[in-house]
């Protein structure tokens, strides 16, 4: 059903069914209109709906369908639960972005259930009409709501409360007991596997830690689940504060959604870069795009998105000698690839892919919906808070772009196991703070500049919108992570099980760490092995100061007009333009081009 479709079917069911069985006065003064304001030019997508009108239109949707099954079957089913009709969906998956406190949507169908009850008040005199029916249909949109998004109701004791006031009202009045029993929140699915890797049975078999001896598969399960949590902890509110104001700093977990997006696609340069010949570095991209492949397979967008920007960045881009070496057939992948992924027409061919995935589960990029959530907002209107009203076509475009977000329904995966030590050991490599000058450096140092070669700096596909973002892990999960990561190593390398790392063992593990130092410098104490304690402090160690090196340079610029010639502090040339030619620090005045904010090296004083 096409959304114009069914905003012609909901004109013609609001005039046929609504109008026709409730006097005028039951709409709220922001909506009321007579029947014959009616006509076929005033189309319903231009009505505008309150919180009551939706609510008791869901009501009825659902009491038309129950009306219907109710000579075949008297038992609640899912049949008429879940229904082809886009409308309850709509309002309960975007619910928390409409309004604050979820508890007043329940307690306007409460509201509905008590008014229609209520015999004596001539505002719902309903006639010959059977009330209980439209009862009926708030008890099975409340059931729809707990079945469709049971995380609203996961340890909301406010809104548990209020589903068993419904519940005992429904029980005063006749409700079916079938239906009664439904209302209750006990019944909700465990969310465990918000906080565990799988909820699945544990791998038993061996899996190598060693990069290059790990199958693609197991990675690309071991990110997608990474990726998976990271972006399922991302909220509703999340999102709209992030929409209303712009900034990202005050949305922790979005925004180690996104540093956790730049630090895979920086992960990649720094396994390419790591290998000291050109043949390494080759077979190292075709590795990646192994991994890449499989992450296809499992339609986890957004990873693949990081893994093929790091492959198509400038810094591997202009290894010509490593570009030579890698075989055709990964050439065409990669190709194959960033046409999937790119820009180009608004993102198309990756939206006609997510499109086939209908009805099948898919970690979409989190970076096109979310600018799509920012359009919508900004040119949609769509400000329910303050107008409290909202159309239903506004309301269908609100729905489909949240529906998108992990976070908003927390839908489970169908992802395979993932292997606990392997997701540890990466989580340490992503929780790195990637230095982009450190990469470049090192793509100079692989294959200096050539005069006679040129080769375009901007990267294909990696997204603007998280540019330069990067969160700094609190301490306790930067020692959880480590203490987890360093356990898993010394399981799996710790041949002779002596609790200690030897010079030959460290060599099967360094690989996985390309900034990892030489042996001699871990082991602090120079007896030849390495100790759990010896791994774990210099984990911790290189980790604090990454997160320094980060917060020492970090600018405050803000966009500026320059009244004077201005030249730039990262590249040394004009500020060209008559406004708004570049930024400025806050902080310490420092004046830089807009594509040279990110990469400034200088530390703000």
């Amino acid at each position: 059903m096409t959304h114009e479709t069914s905003l012609l079917l909901y004109y013609k069911h609001f005039q046929s069914v609504l109008l026709t069985k409730l006097p005028d006065t039951r709409f709220s003064s922001s909506s009321k209109k007579s029947v014959e304001e009616f006509n076929e030019s005033d189309s319903l997508e231009n009505r505008y709906f309150d919180l009551y009108d939706l609510c008791f239109l869901c009501s009825q949707i659902f009491e038309n369908c129950y009306t219907k099954h109710l000579e075949e079957n008297n038992d609640i089913n899912d049949e008429y639960l879940y229904i082809d009709d886009p409308l309850p969906e709509a309002i309960f998956v975007s619910a928390e972005w409409l309004v604050d406190d979820l508890t007043e949507i329940l307690a306007t169908f409460i509201s509905i259930f008590q008014n229609v009850m209520n015999e004596n008040d001539e505002k719902f005199n309903l006639g010959k009409y059977d009330s209980k029916l439209i009862t009926v249909g708030v008890c099975l949109s409340v059931i729809y709501w707990i079945k469709r998004m049971p995380a609203h109701f996961d340890q909301n004791s406010q809104l548990s409360n209020l589903v068993k006031r419904l519940q005992e009202s429904a029980i005063i009045h006749g409700i079916s007991s079938n239906i009664v029993q439904s209302l209750d929140t006990s019944i909700i699915p465990s969310f465990a596997w918000l906080r565990n890797v799988s909820i699945k049975n544990p791998v038993t078999k061996q899996v190598s830690l060693v990069f290059n001896n790990c199958e693609a598969e197991s990675l690309a399960t071991a990110i997608s689940h990474i990726d998976y949590k990271a972006l399922c902890r991302v909220t509703t509110n999340d999102l709209k504060n992030y929409v209303k104001t712009g900034k990202i700093d005050n949305t922790e977990k979005l925004q180690r959604s996104v540093a956790l997006f730049n630090n895979i696609s920086n992960w990649v340069q720094w396994m390419i870069l790591s290998k000291n010949t050109a043949k390494g570095r080759a077979e190292m991209i075709e590795k990646v795009m192994e991994i890449a492949k499989e992450l296809l397979k499992t339609r986890n967008y957004n990873s693949l998105m990081a893994l093929v920007g790091g492959v198509s960045h400038s810094n591997i881009n202009r290894l010509h000698k490593t570009q030579s070496l890698i075989n055709t057939e990964t050439k065409t992948e990669i190709n194959n690839m960033t046409t999937l992924l790119s820009m180009h027409n608004n993102f198309s061919e990756y939206r006609k892919h997510l499109k086939n995935d209908k009805g099948s589960f898919a970690i979409p990029i989190m970076g096109v919906h979310l600018k799509d959530l920012i359009q919508l907002n900004t040119l949609g209107g769509i400000n329910f808070s303050k107008t409290r009203k909202i159309t239903l076509r506004k309301l269908f475009n609100l729905k489909d772009v949240l529906s998108k977000f992990l976070g908003v329904c927390k839908n489970s995966h169908n992802l395979n196991d993932g292997n606990l030590d392997l997701i540890n050991t990466l989580k340490i490599s992503f929780d790195m703070s990637y230095n982009e000058d450190d990469l470049y450096a090192l793509s100079l140092k692989e294959e200096p500049k050539n005069l006679f070669n040129f080769t375009n700096n901007k990267t294909m596909v990696f997204a603007d919108w998280a540019s330069g973002v990067n969160s700094v892990p609190d301490k306790d999960s930067i020692q959880r992570h480590t203490a987890a990561m360093v356990e898993a190593v010394f399981k799996h390398y710790d041949h002779d099980k002596d609790s200690s790392i030897s010079a030959e063992e460290f060599k099967e593990i360094s690989g996985n760490f390309p900034f990892m130092d030489q042996f001699q410098n871990i082991d602090k104490d120079g007896n030849g092995r390495i100790s759990k304690t010896e791994l774990f402090n210099y984990f911790m160690d290189f980790n604090s100061k990454s997160i320094q090196l980060k917060i020492e340079f970090r600018h405050n610029f803000h966009e500026t007009t320059f009244l004077t010639p201005t030249m730039c502090a990262k590249c040394n040339k004009l500020l060209w333009g008559l406004i708004r030619q570049g930024y400025k620090c806050k902080d310490c005045h420092q004046a830089v081009h807009s594509h040279c904010k990110d990469s400034v090296v200088m530390e703000c004083k």
